[in-house]
């Protein structure tokens, strides 16, 4: 039995992609609803006369209202039906819906009109022969050296010496702070490890421990930048009482032979050098891939003709917004109280995403137009391809991501239109032209 009422395009839309679709649950079905909610619910209502939870549907609607049963069997016929109205309308909906209830009738059951936003006319002004800048990819001798420099000082020991602290030292402090002799907030530690010249402390402080031994104290005085984050501390001088308990100093390994076999699965240092070489090489390309696509991206988007409502950018700023607050709750932050802390807003945060979400929005879009453009379909080699690809990136078996996509038609619609549009982008890549 057909759900649908009526669709009719809202003329005051200049897109020309807003719908008003009309559709209906149906009277059996909504009366079934009505009735499975009486079920759920009777014991809610007191009728004089009846045992709670005793009282007939018809006195409790009497008593209450006809409408009493109404929200649960609402909620519990909508989905259905509206699937059904967007099956049977063929349109080619892309936004979350705004639905009402019109009207509850004994013909019709429950009538819903949704607002939906279709999506619009696309057109591609050329797309074969786009321009990219390529990038070396060469590993350079000061990108594998600072590579092996930097594991030459994860592999640092540190060791404790009977001598003066010297610039590049660590010292082991406890410290007390004052401003007038009084000590404030945040202004003490014990057994603090600071390297010396590492500017990781007020200006001028690290400088006066040099010199200093085990055991011995020092006071260090200092004045605390003006626009320091402690408003209460800002601008003012301050004395540090401070207990020297250690003097180490960092022993880099030598870059040989038993370097290499200690942190890696090679003999000789020639063939670890060699190694982050390649990898180095390996990520340069992964980059330069990337780079390819978005300056190939721009072109397209640039390219793209078509009138895009605004909805379809404010639901995608809605995805990162949301995405944002589950990453905070994630990590243990309130969302609401972090962004009061930094100084953050609905407002400002949504802001922050429209350029991104407009960038993504006409990026897909186009990618879209040109996959129609030249006919494309997706494969099953091409969906096996990006679960794949997915999969790997969220640490997931691929037939296990596909088995779980299977389980959502809208999901499965999304997925699959992804697909398609990565066989666009690839082939929009491989036609592009490189320009020094």
């Amino acid at each position: 039995m057909s759900v649908i009422r009526q669709v009719e395009r809202v003329e005051d839309d200049a897109t020309n992609c807003k719908y008003k679709l009309t559709f209906c649950a149906g009277a059996k079905k909504f009366e079934e609803a009505c009735e499975q909610s009486y079920q759920k619910n009777r014991g809610k209502y007191y009728v004089q006369g009846f045992r709670q939870g005793k009282a007939p549907r018809k006195l409790i609607e009497i008593q209450y209202g006809k409408g009493v049963f109404y929200e649960d069997a609402v909620e519990a016929v909508l989905p259905e039906a509206y699937d059904q109205a967007v099956e049977e309308s063929g349109l080619d909906i892309v936004l979350k819906p705004s639905i009402d209830i019109s009207e509850i009738t004994p013909a019709d059951g429950a009538v819903f009109v949704a607002e939906v936003y279709v999506k619009p006319e696309l057109t591609i002004d050329g797309y074969y022969a786009l321009t990219y800048k390529k990038m070396d990819t060469e590993p350079t001798e000061e990108e594998i050296n600072e590579r092996v420099n930097r594991d030459l000082e994860k592999n640092a020991r540190t060791i404790s010496v009977e001598r003066p602290a010297q610039d590049g030292d660590i010292v082991a402090i406890d410290y007390l702070g004052t401003i007038d002799g009084e000590p404030f907030e945040g202004g003490a530690a014990e057994n603090h490890d600071l390297t010396i010249g590492s500017k990781s402390f007020i200006e001028g402080f690290e400088e006066q421990l040099i010199g200093a031994s085990a055991g011995e104290e020092r006071d260090v005085r200092v004045t605390f930048p003006a626009d320091y984050h402690g408003e209460e501390v800002a601008g003012k001088d301050a004395v540090f009482h401070v207990t020297v308990k250690d003097v180490k100093y960092k022993e880099v390994p030598e870059a040989d032979d038993d370097f290499a076999q200690d942190v890696s699965e090679f003999d000789t240092f020639d063939e670890y050098r060699q190694d982050i070489e390649k990898k180095i090489e390996h990520e340069k390309e992964h980059h330069a891939e990337h780079d390819r696509e978005d300056q190939v991206m721009r072109q397209l988007i640039e390219r793209l003709k078509a009138d895009i409502p605004d909805a379809m950018y404010d639901q995608r700023i809605d995805d990162y917004v949301d995405n944002y607050k589950n990453t905070l709750y994630e990590r243990g932050y309130d969302p609401e109280k972090y962004m009061e802390y930094f100084g953050q807003t609905e407002d400002t945060l949504r802001e922050r995403y429209r350029e991104l979400a407009v960038t993504a929005v006409k990026g897909a879009l186009a990618l879209e137009a040109v996959a129609k453009a030249e006919n494309m379909e997706t494969t099953e080699e091409d969906i096996a391809a990006e679960a794949a690809r997915l999969a790997e990136a969220y640490g997931m078996n691929a037939d296990k991501f596909l088995e779980n996509m299977n389980k959502d038609n809208k999901a499965m619609k999304s997925f699959k239109q992804d697909a398609l549009n990565k066989k666009a982008m690839d082939f929009v890549v491989d036609k592009a032209v490189a320009i020094e």
